[in-house]
């Protein structure tokens, strides 16, 4: 994947440079026992050699683990830990996270008053403020089962999913959403306020 950050080890790149300096001294040596007809000696510098490789191996593996490198194809958002330059972070804090652009969802908040006219797929227009002439379409893809209160209302998040995803739509961006619902007999609606509102508070 693609590299994303690369942190510094000083002590273990410092370990690489004087292995790699010895080898680069052995391989005299052993040119000069071998030009000598030094067998015995030349034997032992090569049995040196080859342990300094696999040193060198080792170290040069240690290093690539501090290359960062994304595990999908992606955008890198919340660098809030990543721009902590040469500091301590605690094992297991997220540097910051990848995000595919092709599952890219809105959340929207729905007031309680309308939530009972909204169903699973219905179709919806999307004006973000980004690009307020360049409205999107999507769908309703999940109606989350709780809810939040905002003064005396109570909102319901609404998940949509873009049919299509313009390369300027980012992460974060605000906006509104209309959804398309269709006239509901009023047993229906009340059937629905009473199955969120049981959602609710079963789980």
């Amino acid at each position: 994947g693609a590299l994303l950050a690369r942190l510094s080890n000083p002590e273990l790149e410092a370990q690489a440079a004087v292995t790699k300096l010895d080898l680069e001294v052995l391989d005299l040596d052993i040119a000069a026992a071998s030009d000598a007809g030094e067998s015995q000696r030349y034997d032992a510098l090569l049995t040196r050699r080859k342990y300094l490789e696999g040193e060198l191996a080792r170290l040069s593996a240690d290093l690539a683990l501090l290359e960062v490198r994304s595990p999908i194809d992606g955008m890198a958002a919340d660098f809030g830990a990543a721009e902590r330059v040469q500091s301590y972070l605690a094992a297991g804090t997220p540097l910051f996270r990848v995000l595919d652009p092709t599952a890219l969802v809105i959340n929207a908040d729905v007031n309680e008053n309308d939530i009972v006219s909204v169903v699973e797929g219905a179709e919806v227009v999307v004006v973000l403020d980004a690009q307020p002439d360049s409205p999107l379409t999507g769908v309703v893809e999940r109606i989350e089962a709780s809810s939040t209160t905002d003064r005396a209302h109570r909102l319901y998040r609404v998940r949509i999913r873009l049919n299509s995803l313009p390369p300027w739509v980012l992460p974060g961006l605000g906006g509104r959403a209309e959804i398309k619902v269709g006239r509901l007999p009023v047993s229906e609606k009340l059937w629905r306020w009473m199955k969120s509102w049981l959602r609710q508070d079963l789980f």
